[in-house]
């Protein structure tokens, strides 16, 4: 079942690699293991919230990535939870319906060399 899943997963992400137009120059650093946004990272999301209210009709992809260094079997659940308290955090804070919003636990990131910079939220424009 859980390879079924993690296939399925791989799936939606490539799916969304082809379908999202942007990647937004935005991304959120978490603290490994945690899915608390940091005060620090704040400001950037709102400068993703000014995209979204300049950009009425676009949908916004939050991607939640854990680093190499995440245990793998935590790996899911995290991303997953990052993504989904970012997009809790635009819809409560700045009001942006939860419709242009799809948040995604897209996995392991390996982007960035150093493991720690890869413990992030990105923002994909579809």
């Amino acid at each position: 079942m859980k390879k079924f899943f993690s296939a399925l997963l791989l799936t939606f992400f490539a799916y969304l690699t082809v379908c999202a137009q942007t990647m937004l120059d935005q991304t959120i650093l978490f603290k490994k293991d945690s899915v608390n946004i940091m005060e620090s990272q704040k400001d950037r999301i709102g400068l993703v919230v000014e995209y979204i209210r300049r950009h009425p009709d676009s949908m916004v992809i939050i991607g939640g990535f854990c680093g190499t260094a995440t245990a793998k079997e935590k790996v899911d659940a995290i991303a997953q939870k990052r993504a989904d308290e970012v997009k809790k955090y635009i819809v409560e804070t700045f009001r942006i319906p939860e419709s242009k919003l799809v948040a995604l636990g897209a996995g392991v990131s390996t982007r960035y060399p150093d493991p720690e910079q890869n413990e992030v939220v990105s923002f994909f424009v579809k």
